[in-house]
């Protein structure tokens, strides 16, 4: 079936969705014209719009071919809804997106009910096999919806691991995940350099069996200059976790401004939120 309409500067190519993504060259866009049901990879710098048309499988951000040459740039998946996954690739998390390179944005999408079986992150994952870390890397979520996610790890709704990039997540909702460790709604680890931005999102009766229920940021060493870490605007909204109900930061020098934090439970320590800072700093303005 022809499914899919790819723009570039030869006029307009159909096919089969998956062929199209698969073989699409940086720069393109590639536009969604009906639902679709499997998963796909992406392999160039491209731009997936689903065109408000459903995508039921994961999606795979895998750049690990462009590291070679040493070309950058990003692969953006805007205006759609991925939906109804189970990624059960061991050591490998992403139930709805799972990204290992490069850099992703996630625009106006809807992310919900997908399982990340085997790994973390739920919904979105950028994190290595096994837990490792992603290299100069980006993940950027705005304005979207990340909703009833599950991860048999880290990070119900969104889990990233970053050395030496930026992780910012803004304008959007993250309801109803799940994580059986840490981070129900956001779970992300940071070393080096890498900023992290959390900025006027709804944070809403996520669970973590262990600790941050809504927000659970770590970094396993502070540099002499700690980069940023900020949150701020967000209502953080009914999560629970074993420690920060709300939010647990763990060794993360963080700024937290105008956050409405209410109606958050933790089993142990810190109901709304839980700072394990060792050398690191946390300032909370209202």
């Amino acid at each position: 079936a022809l499914n899919t309409q790819a723009s570039n500067e030869d006029g307009t190519v159909m096919g089969d969705f998956e062929t199209v993504v698969k073989n699409a060259k940086a720069g393109q866009e590639i536009i969604l014209q009906e639902d679709y049901t499997g998963s796909l990879t992406i392999f160039d710098w491209i731009r997936l719009n689903l065109n408000k048309k459903t995508v039921t499988g994961t999606i795979t951000v895998d750049l690990s071919g462009k590291k070679a040459d040493g070309s950058r740039g990003t692969v953006e998946i805007v205006n759609g809804t991925i939906t109804g996954n189970r990624n059960d690739t061991s050591g490998y998390g992403g139930g709805g997106v799972c990204a290992d390179s490069g850099d992703l944005t996630i625009d106006h999408c809807r992310i919900t009910d997908n399982t990340a079986a085997n790994g973390s992150g739920g919904g979105v994952s950028m994190g290595g096999k096994h837990g490792g870390t992603v290299e100069n890397a980006s993940l950027t979520i705005k304005d979207s919806v990340i909703s009833g996610n599950a991860s048999t790890a880290q990070g119900g709704g969104v889990y990233a691991a970053v050395t030496d990039g930026s992780v910012s997540i803004t304008g959007s909702t993250l309801s109803g995940n799940s994580a059986t460790a840490q981070g129900g709604g956001i779970s992300v680890s940071t070393s080096g350099s890498t900023d992290v931005t959390l900025s006027g999102n709804t944070i809403l009766e996520n669970t973590a069996g262990q600790d941050g229920g809504g927000i659970y940021l770590s970094r396993p060493e502070q540099s002499e200059t700690a980069p940023d870490t900020t949150i701020c605007g967000n209502t953080i909204q009914k999560n629970s976790g074993k420690n920060g109900g709300g939010i647990k930061l763990d060794n993360t020098s963080a700024t937290l401004e105008n956050n409405t934090i209410l109606e958050n439970t933790a089993q142990n320590a810190g109901g709304g939120l839980r700072a394990d800072t060792r050398s690191a700093a946390v300032t909370c303005t209202q």
